[in-house]
């Protein structure tokens, strides 16, 4: 597989409840767009089958006409894979240093989500085509996450900025496909408050 990261976006709002000296609940609600580009070419229609398995553990066969084949030639394609998801996150934060001015703090929380709008391609059992099945993305998942940031106040207004990971817990086809797909976000994180 040869594919490449897609840019992604997340935006959202956050609430801080402050329960110890240094340490925070934090909640909200935030929407994200995560998403990378898969190289392909096109080929001819072919058959290309996948070998899933059923609730009982059982293997079994379903086939697809595709026109997309894995790697690339002079007939090359790219195929955008990408998710977006409501999210409702929640989680601690603790401030590792600070003063009235100046604070610096890291977080970690989950983050269950609704997937409300996927597009993926899948791997053929062979490895040879890639196809489209809606029916195997998953529509709930669940997230983690963990960030720092340095807050400080500039005229009324108090800024945030820091790094952010993301990892999807939950792959992002159902079980019974038996490839797994568990995407890491990379990002910076930029928030304003009061």
């Amino acid at each position: 597989m040869i594919y490449s990261a897609r840019l992604g976006l997340e935006t959202g709002t956050e609430m801080q409840l402050k329960f110890a000296k240094k340490w925070e609940l934090i909640t909200g609600a935030q929407v994200s767009y995560t998403g990378y580009n898969i190289v392909s070419h096109r080929v001819h229609p072919a058959l290309a089958t996948l070998v899933l398995k059923d609730a009982d553990g059982h293997n079994y066969t379903k086939n697809y006409i595709t026109y997309y084949g894995n790697g690339h030639n002079e007939n090359q394609i790219v195929l955008p894979n990408y998710n977006v998801q409501i999210s409702l996150p929640v989680g601690l934060q603790y401030e590792v240093w600070g003063n009235k001015k100046v604070q610096v703090k890291i977080a970690s929380g989950v983050q269950p989500s609704l997937v409300l709008n996927s597009h993926s391609y899948l791997l053929s059992t062979d490895g040879r085509n890639y196809v489209e099945d809606p029916d195997l993305l998953r529509n709930v998942n669940l997230n983690t996450s963990f960030s720092s940031s340095v807050s400080f106040r500039s005229n009324n207004l108090k800024w945030h900025i820091g790094p952010t990971v993301r990892y999807q817990v939950l792959s992002t086809f159902k079980d019974i496909y038996p490839v797994k797909e568990h995407l890491i976000d990379y990002g910076i994180r930029i928030g304003i408050s009061k």
